[in-house]
């Protein structure tokens, strides 16, 4: 009989609120850029507190940690960065 080892992680998803908008009042290129670039500074956080990132989906990205903690910090950093960034700040974009 085979053994089972449980994993037990904390999964963390964020997501760009209010996304359709940023497509409609920049247009569809700027949108996804914006975007592109947005997901690539979360991907960074998640890595910089050992999360790593299972996928991406659009403007969401669910990463995965071993501790709780982890992803609280990375959470917490996640909102600081993008309101702090003066690109995201200047098209609106929150988590």
């Amino acid at each position: 009989m085979a053994t089972s080892e449980v994993v037990v992680q904390t999964i963390l998803f964020a997501d760009i609120a209010g996304s359709t908008r940023l497509f409609e009042r920049c247009g569809d290129g700027q949108a996804l850029a914006l975007v592109s670039a947005c997901m690539s500074l979360l991907e960074g956080v998640a890595f910089e507190h050992r999360g790593r990132k299972i996928k991406t989906i659009g403007d969401e990205i669910m990463c995965a940690f071993s501790q709780p903690q982890q992803a609280a910090e990375a959470a917490a950093e996640m909102q600081e960065m993008i309101t702090a960034n003066p690109e995201m700040a200047a098209n609106q974009i929150r988590l």
